[in-house]
């Protein structure tokens, strides 16, 4: 049985050099940018974000359906596949008789090559392979037999081309045909096909021009035989405005596998001059030379996800929202570049085996590392296809939130702490700082004097002290308001602590859960979710007379860091210090006035490692590479504070409290503006 096949075009004007530069400014169908003529359609399709991340067909082959190539055109030099097939002979395909193929070429695959300073034009994939498949005679009529055009698509197949472009078609639709007939006198062909979607192969064919509700019935051969139908697509055909074009076919009964693409007035090669061209004959190249960039960024799609990504990435707003017409919408080569679904980061062996969401990833950690400097490498990424994309690590490492709570600073600033003395020199209270069972607090701005370990965290602590005991616990059940800068499960934070006392000097221990260095720290999005610290402490003031008293403190420790993030193997050797001392004069301006001075330098790590074992790399196979890689966790710079501040007792219950300060390198980070902070507090009793 032989079908006669007519190619679809609606009409090709010619650009002579003359006229195309003299129209160069003004026409809307295309503009100059540097040797090349650009048209509409490429901004349409959004290219220019493929092209940004590098994408030019490299290395994948297209196999073009259609009257020929011109294959000694310079536009094709590079980009011929080498095998080429004449469905009626079984020879090679060296000349294109009619145009028509060469045209559609150098849409897919034109190269950026130029002569001397004449204008030309390029390609959607311009480093893509063209493998000619000659189906249509010189003008442009194909009559074949079944099993010639299963030759044909065997061959492509057989030859390593994993895109089919089809601008051909048949002037009668589905329902003009007896579907059975169709199934059964093309049984070769639709085998054939079967067998390169098989293959990965993804078919692309031009809808029709004869303005239509439905492409032609080779175009939805698909709505016959389901297992076409997941690496079939269909390409309406717009004009300038983004509307279907007058002549185009609609998707109809293809909707499921049908884009939109512009085919008005595009610029190819037709002959050996530029022309203009119309028909979906030129929608669909646009969608073939697109599928070509996906499979060159992804090679290890199969055909039925590269259809997938680019029929849910189309635009569908607008007036590509009726299907009926524009099937999925306008092909978006943003979108389809862009990750689809919930992008995580893998932690087992392949990219199917276990993973966790890149919300839930980050390597955040407290305040008193500072500001830490990761390495400028990637670390990849996956989406819900299995496609590999590139995060920099310099987003995933960094403190969560200050140390510094000003609301709460504020809220505790000149507070009376709470404490209830009992028999045998014991001491219960509800305190924000666990320092005031040993020592008077100083009004400062942010806390300076003392174990950092007992004032840490902006929860109050249950303290029971002893003559030489201090124990405390806190714990605090988190809600909306509280800051987190990494999306996470929402956790409880709690810390147990205790130390027992040499004279002024302390030895002790703090458990933390869901909290670091009194920082809460969220599940996933943090390096790990808890800390045991073993501290010496010294706090020590002496009365030097005439109201002046002199105050020191400092503190070591050393961290286990618990609930490690799956990206984590180890941390170790995590070190911190602290340093604090201040001067205080009493009875300056009045009998109970107290004015003093503090430098301190807050608790803060200086030596610390982490592991980290970084996913690189997918295989074809889907096997992930991982690499190890070192983080420095002490931070770029160390912060000090200097504060100042006055107290005076006006009566009992009437106390007035002034304080001020300035924190330089706040939060560990050399590259901070220094942080001025000032409070006032009176209280008042009646």
């Amino acid at each position: 049985m032989t079908r006669i096949i007519t190619s679809i075009v609606a009409f090709l004007a010619l650009i002579s050099s003359a006229y195309a530069q003299s129209i160069q400014t003004s026409s809307p169908y295309y503009v100059q940018i540097g040797q090349y003529y650009v048209d509409w359609a490429y901004p349409t399709i959004n290219l220019n974000t493929a092209q940004g991340r590098g994408l030019t067909g490299k290395g994948e082959t297209v196999a073009v359906f259609d009257t020929g190539l011109n294959t000694s055109y310079y536009k094709f030099t590079g980009n011929l596949a080498g095998p080429s097939y004449n469905i009626y002979t079984g020879g090679a395909v060296t000349s294109d008789g009619n145009g028509h193929g060469t045209f559609v070429s150098s849409i897919i695959a034109g190269n950026t090559l130029t002569q001397g300073s004449a204008i030309t034009m390029y390609g959607v994939a311009p480093q893509a392979k063209i493998m000619p498949i000659q189906v249509m005679d010189s003008s442009g009529n194909g009559t074949w037999t079944d099993q010639q055009l299963a030759n044909g698509i065997n061959f492509a197949t057989n030859n390593g081309a994993k895109v089919f472009n089809n601008s051909w078609g048949s002037n009668l639709m589905l329902s003009q045909v007896n579907t059975q007939s169709v199934l059964s006198q093309n049984a070769r062909t639709i085998a054939a096909y079967e067998t390169a979607a098989a293959h990965g192969v993804v078919t692309v064919f031009a809808a029709g021009n004869y303005g239509t509700s439905s492409p032609d019935y080779y175009a939805t051969l698909p709505s016959m035989d389901s297992k076409l139908a997941s690496t079939w697509l269909v390409a309406v055909a717009t004009d300038s405005t983004g509307a279907l074009a007058s002549y185009s076919n609609a998707c109809g009964i293809a909707k499921a596998y049908c884009l939109a693409a512009p085919g008005s007035n595009i610029v190819g090669i037709y002959g050996n001059q530029l022309a203009l061209g119309s028909g979906t004959s030129f929608a669909a190249p646009m969608v073939s030379g697109g599928v070509a960039l996906l499979e060159q960024e992804w090679p290890y799609l199969t055909g039925s996800q590269i259809t997938s990504i680019l029929l849910k990435t189309a635009t569908k707003t607008g007036i590509y929202a009726n299907s009926a017409i524009y099937g999925q919408g306008m092909m978006n080569l943003a979108a389809a570049t862009a990750p689809q679904g919930t992008v995580v980061v893998p932690t087992g062996s392949t990219v199917s085996s276990s993973t966790v969401p890149l919300t839930q990833s980050g390597l955040s950690l407290p305040a008193g590392f500072g500001k830490i400097a990761a390495e400028n490498t990637s670390m990849m990424v996956l989406d819900d296809y299995g496609r590999a994309y590139s995060v920099s690590m310099a987003n995933m490492v960094g403190t969560s939130s200050s140390w510094v709570n000003m609301d709460v600073q504020m809220a505790r600033f000149g507070a009376d702490q709470m404490m209830v003395d009992v028999p045998g020199g014991w001491r219960l209270g509800m305190v924000d700082d666990a320092n005031v069972t040993n020592r008077d607090a100083a009004p400062t701005a942010v806390p300076g004097l003392g174990n950092p370990y007992l004032s840490m965290g902006f929860d109050q602590k249950m303290v029971v002290s002893t003559p030489n005991m201090t124990t405390w616990f806190s714990t605090h059940a988190s809600n909306s308001s509280d800051d987190m800068a990494f999306l996470g499960t929402t956790p409880q934070p709690s810390t147990v602590g205790a130390l027992y006392h040499w004279g002024h000097l302390q030895i002790g221990m703090v458990h933390e859960e869901n909290s670091i260095y009194g920082q809460q720290v969220a599940a996933g999005s943090s390096m790990a979710t808890g800390a045991d610290t073993a501290f010496l402490a010294v706090d020590h003031d002496w009365n030097l007379g005439w109201g002046w008293n002199l105050d020191l403190s400092g503190s070591i420790g050393y961290s286990k860091l618990n609930g490690l993030n799956a990206l984590v193997s180890s941390v170790d050797d995590v070190v911190l210090a602290s340093a604090a001392v201040g001067f205080s004069k009493t009875a300056v301006f009045t009998e109970g006035d107290k004015l003093g001075l503090v430098v301190s330098m807050p608790n803060h790590t200086v030596n610390g490692s982490a592991a980290l074992n970084i996913p690189v790399s997918r295989d074809m196979d889907g096997n992930i590479s991982y690499q190890s890689q070192s983080l420095n966790l002490t931070g770029t710079g160390t912060e000090t504070d200097i504060q100042a501040y006055w107290t005076n007792k006006f009566a009992e219950g009437n106390k007035l409290n002034l304080a001020a300060g300035v924190r330089l390198q706040p939060d560990g980070n050399a590259d901070a503006a220094p942080d001025a902070v000032a409070m006032l507090r009176w209280n008042l009793q009646f």
